[in-house]
């Protein structure tokens, strides 16, 4: 376990949460369950919890990404959040090397000099809820959203922020589709991570592609288009095959964040077994090589068997397993390392499927 990586968390009022501690993570956990039992609420904890509600990796306001991300319904969208909107929603973690750490959530009264300025940024003050983080009892920030659900962050404590970047990425399927097209994932690599990452991506992809070569924007007519290269031929990025488009992007995503942490919600969307493969390869060297812990959450037993069969092959990574539960809002997890995967498979495998 490397130095930095989170143990455990505790959650407090957040979601359906009212209570729940999860423990002892490992390089990559991975949480299943039936429908409704805290699967992504853990995400939205672990995902709030690693960025102060503040910036991920790719400098997406993680807090509006969570407040928003399961659709917006105006300003009673926020009081979602919590289980009892009159209290905050606590997240306390601990890492392994003994440190705790509190980030709080509670609903505030509009400051009335912050109001004119969230005005000025085209929020509608009338119908406008006011988010208050705090850190470790530090006050960090005040978050205003509005009805039409634009945001205006009031930042408290410059001095924490400074220098600090966040080695977070929640990765789900709203984020994948929103690259649209295939030149803004080119850029963003060489951006983020430059020509070691795209070869990063390249290795991995070669495992079910082993004839790509490289990935890169060739000219047709007035614009540069993205083309994959072979040995002997080209083929536009366009024309490749919905399984390769979706595999790139996430292996790219996958690839980027070096000694932080990556959050993903149902890989298996959309994949078809082959693209997933190909992800679930790219996360597990990601951990393996990348000092990178990894939360998951997954209703596939593709998920489990490919990480079994991978920690067989390749090693140098702990897998764990927290089928969650929520029993009167407390949320509840059986575990199970990879020794007692291979005994209780065929019943996780029924559960999943519920």
């Amino acid at each position: 376990m490397r130095d930095h990586y989170l143990k455990s968390i505790r959650i407090e009022n957040f979601r359906g949460i009212s209570k729940g501690i999860l423990e002892d993570f490992q390089d990559i956990n991975i949480f299943i369950g039936r429908n409704n039992t805290g699967k992504s609420s853990v995400l939205e904890a672990l995902y709030l919890f690693l960025t102060d509600g503040h910036v991920d990796f790719l400098d997406r306001r993680s807090l509006r990404v969570v407040v928003t991300r399961r659709g917006w319904y105006g300003t009673e969208t926020v009081s979602h959040l919590f289980t009892d909107p009159n209290s905050p929603s606590i997240i306390e973690g601990g890492n392994t090397q003994g440190r705790k750490d509190k980030f709080s959530l509670s609903i505030s009264i509009p400051y009335s000099t912050e109001l004119s300025y969230a005005k000025e940024a085209g929020l509608d003050i009338n119908r406008t809820v006011c988010l208050k983080a705090d850190k470790n009892d530090r006050a960090l920030y005040r978050f205003y959203i509005s009805s039409e659900g634009k945001t205006h962050y009031f930042i408290l404590d410059e001095g924490y922020f400074t220098g600090r970047r966040s080695n977070t990425l929640f990765i789900d399927d709203l984020l994948v589709k929103s690259f649209g097209e295939p030149e803004k994932i080119y850029s963003v690599i060489l951006k983020l991570g430059g020509r070691d990452v795209l070869d990063r991506v390249l290795s991995v992809l070669r495992d079910r592609y082993p004839d790509v070569r490289d990935v890169t924007p060739l000219q047709i007519g007035d614009r540069w288009v993205l083309h994959v290269l072979y040995e002997d031929r080209s083929i536009p990025f366009y024309s490749m095959g919905d399984g390769f488009k979706l595999a790139f992007t996430y292996v790219m995503l996958s690839s980027l964040v070096r000694g932080g942490y990556l959050i993903i919600e149902e890989p298996e969307q959309h994949q078809h077994p082959g693209s997933l493969d190909l992800i679930l390869k790219a996360l597990y060297r990601a951990a393996r090589n990348n000092d990178v812990q990894i939360f998951i959450s997954t209703h596939d037993i593709r998920v489990l068997d490919r990480f079994i069969e991978l920690a067989k092959e390749e090693g140098g990574v702990l897998v764990k397993v927290y089928k969650l539960s929520l029993e009167d809002n407390i949320l509840k997890a059986t575990t199970f390392d990879l020794e007692e995967l291979y005994t209780y498979r065929k019943e996780l495998e029924i559960d999943l499927r519920l």
